[in-house]
Parts: C-alpha cells; sequence; structure tokens
C-alpha cells in the first residue's frame, strides 16, 4: 500500500512540475520581451533628454535658492547694521577721550611731565578707542561676513569690497594719529575722535545703501529664474517625458503580478530587470531537475528503463533524460532555446543598466558591482547550458 502510495505521489508531481516548468519558461520569455521592448528600451532612449531636462530645470532650482539665501542675507546684514549704526551715533569711545582729559589735568596739576609722557597717554587712548571700536563696530559686522556670504554669489562685488575695507578706516585714523600731537586741546582731542565717528557713519550708511541698490536686483532675478523655470517645466518636451514615464509605469504594471503592481518604479526596474532575469532561468532549472528526479524514480518503481530510452512517450518535452535520439534533441533544444533568449535578455538589461548608471549622478549600484554581479551571472547561465547539454545523455544505471 505504501509503495503505490508513493507511485501515485511521484506521478502527480510529475505531472504537476512538467506543467510548472512549461508555464514557467512562457511566462519568463513572455515578462523578459515585453518589459524589454515596452518599458526598458523606450525608457532608455528617452533617458538623455529625460536627464538633461532634470540637470537644467535643478540648476534653476539650485540658483533660486542660492538669490533667496542672499535676500535672506541681506535683510540680516540690515539688521546687524542697524544695531551698529545706534552704536556709533551713541559713540561709547568717546568716554577714552575723556579718561584723557582728566588723566593730562592731573599730570598738569603733578607738573615736570615730559612731552613723550604726554605722548604715551595720547598713543595709549588711540590704542584703546581703537580696540573698542574694531570689537564693537567691525568685528560682528567681519564675523556676519565670514558665517553667511560663503557661496552667496549673486551678492555685488562691490558690496564685497565695502565690507572688507570697513576695518581700513580704523587702521587708517590710528595709524594717522599714532606719534602725532593731536591733543593740545580739549576740542582738538574731542574732533579727532569725532572724525573716527563720522567716517565709520559716513561708511555704515554707504554699505546700506549698496544694500537698498541691491535688493531690487536679486528680486529681478529671482522672477526671472522663476521664469525660465516654468518656461523648462511647461514645455511640450518635459510634459511628453513626465507623461511617457507614467504610461511606461501603467505597461509594467499590466505584466506583473497583481499583488506586486505599484511597488516598484521604471528606474528600480532597470536595476533589477537584468537578475530577474537569472532567478527565473535558475528557477526553471531548479524544477526541471525536479521534474528529471521524479522521473527516475518511477522508472526505478516501474521498471520501465529499458523501454523509456526509446518511446518518447514514456517522458515529456521537457524531461531532462534520454527519450530517444529526435526526442532528446528536441528536449535539449527547447532549454538551450530558453536559455539563449534569457540570455539575450540579461544583455540587453546589463546595457541599459550601465547606460543607466552613466547617466543618473545617484546610482544605487556602481559599476564595479555591476560587472562582478554580470560575470556571476554570465558564469551561472553557461552552467545551465552545460547541464542541459549533458544531462539526458548521460548514462543511466539500471538496477536490473
Amino acid at each position: 500500500m505504501d509503495g503505490q502510495y508513493r507511485i501515485d505521489r511521484h506521478k502527480r508531481l510529475l505531472e504537476e512540475k512538467t506543467k510548472l516548468v512549461k508555464r514557467t519558461v512562457f511566462a519568463s520569455v513572455l515578462f523578459g520581451l515585453f518589459i524589454l521592448v515596452n518599458v526598458l528600451r523606450p525608457y532608455s532612449q528617452g533617458l538623455k533628454e529625460k536627464k538633461k531636462i532634470e540637470v537644467e530645470i535643478q540648476e534653476y532650482e539650485d540658483q533660486i535658492k542660492e538669490v533667496e539665501a542672499s535676500n535672506l542675507t541681506l535683510e540680516k546684514l540690515n539688521i546687524v547694521l542697524d544695531n551698529i549704526q545706534k552704536l556709533v551715533k551713541e559713540r561709547p569711545w568717546n568716554s577714552e577721550t575723556r579718561k584723557l582729559i582728566l588723566k593730562y589735568r592731573e599730570m598738569n596739576r603733578i607738573g615736570s611731565v615730559s612731552r613723550s609722557q604726554y605722548q604715551d597717554k595720547a598713543d595709549s587712548t588711540i590704542i584703546a578707542i581703537s580696540t573698542l571700536v574694531s570689537e564693537t563696530v567691525t568685528k560682528p559686522i567681519q564675523d556676519f561676513v565670514t558665517d553667511s556670504f560663503v557661496g552667496n554669489k549673486f551678492l555685488s562685488d562691490k558690496l564685497h569690497r565695502e565690507l572688507e575695507t570697513l576695518p581700513s578706516v580704523v587702521n587708517t585714523w590710528k595709524t594717522e594719529n599714532i606719534g602725532k600731537y593731536w591733543y593740545g586741546t580739549i576740542h582738538s582731542k574731542e574732533a579727532h575722535v569725532e572724525t573716527l565717528s563720522q567716517t565709520l557713519g559716513d561708511k555704515l550708511n554707504n554699505i546700506s545703501s549698496i544694500i537698498d541698490e541691491d535688493k531690487p536686483i536679486l528680486e529681478s532675478k529671482q522672477k526671472e529664474l522663476v521664469r525660465r523655470l516654468e518656461e523648462i517645466t511647461s514645455k511640450a518636451d518635459y510634459s511628453e517625458l513626465k507623461q511617457s514615464l507614467e504610461d511606461l509605469r501603467a505597461k509594467m504594471d499590466e505584466i506583473l503580478p497583481q499583488w506586486f503592481k505599484g511597488m516598484i518604479s521604471v528606474e528600480q526596474m532597470v536595476y533589477l530587470y537584468p537578475f530577474i532575469i537569472i532567478l527565473l532561468a535558475s528557477y526553471v532549472l531548479y524544477t526541471a531537475i525536479g521534474l528529471s528526479s521524479h522521473f527516475n524514480i518511477l522508472a526505478k518503481e516501474l521498471n520501465f528503463y529499458k523501454n523509456s530510452t526509446k518511446d518518447p512517450s514514456y517522458t515529456s518535452l521537457w524531461t531532462l533524460t534520454y527519450r530517444g535520439k529526435l526526442s532528446t534533441l528536441m528536449t535539449v533544444c527547447v532549454y538551450l532555446l530558453f536559455l539563449l533568449v534569457s540570455w539575450y535578455f540579461f544583455e540587453s538589461g546589463i546595457v541599459i543598466l550601465f547606460k543607466f548608471i552613466s547617466i543618473e549622478d545617484n546610482s544605487l549600484i556602481n559599476a564595479e558591482t555591476i560587472k562582478v554581479l554580470s560575470l556571476i551571472s554570465r558564469a551561472l547561465l553557461l552552467c545551465f547550458i552545460l547541464y542541459c547539454l549533458v544531462k539526458p545523455y548521460k548514462k543511466r544505471k539500471n538496477p536490473n
């Protein structure tokens, strides 16, 4: 009873696997041909044009962002300048002048003070004022420029020059007064420091005026860039490319299993297609080996080795065993044809994949990895072909 059940079970599995191999072969060829002809090739043909337009769009989008960043930088710089200008109007460094006046009065009361001592005190005051102005006026502006002006290529050269020369106002004033006789009277002391304050105020006002000039230019530039971007995105060519991509996605979903539809993009299929073909070919060979195994077990159990090698009716076209000269040749040819077609699909997919990664900047797989996977896949296909050529003619041991 157990022996009969075992025989019946192998018969059912033999029939099922025969149908499975046949269906898988036809489904694999249909899938490979449909995806290659209707999806991947049309996609690869429009790839360069699509990439060219996308690069152009990206360039305009980047420029618009840069202009917006420049506008924001000018607004922030205006806030910094407003605070600095308020400080310049308050003239906190005048306290150093008052300290010098009080110090001279004290020195005059003491008497016997040399000219060099007066000069030393005056020079110390110049240095103290220069340091205070640098720390409270020029340094905050220079720090802002260092932090915020990097990459802002749309800011005018005129603005850059004015900001770069701001520290020279203090340095020039310091150089002109160190070691000089500017402290003869209270008025002269106050006048020399006031000169620095006036020069700083004029310089800051000039920078503010340049900002006011640059803002409309940047706004005009931004509008022009937005207009050009809209022109590109509304072009018929770009609209057609976008629509064609959607159409290709829809075509691809036509042949995919119901549960797999909508889960994969055309770009992802470019990566996967060659290796899906290899997996399908591997599955067909795996099923064919199982099919032949079930037949061999039945041949042993039912003792029809001798007849089965002459009569093809014992087997099917998909059984990888010796079935007589003509029938075996037909079986080998069918499997070879399937494997060669699969190899053609694989190579076509690899060509499209290399073209894709040569154009795309953010490729999921680098070229070297694809080369290695391609070599492994070709070696696997070659092994499959050799197996199909050798297996049916391999001498089978007759247990009787």
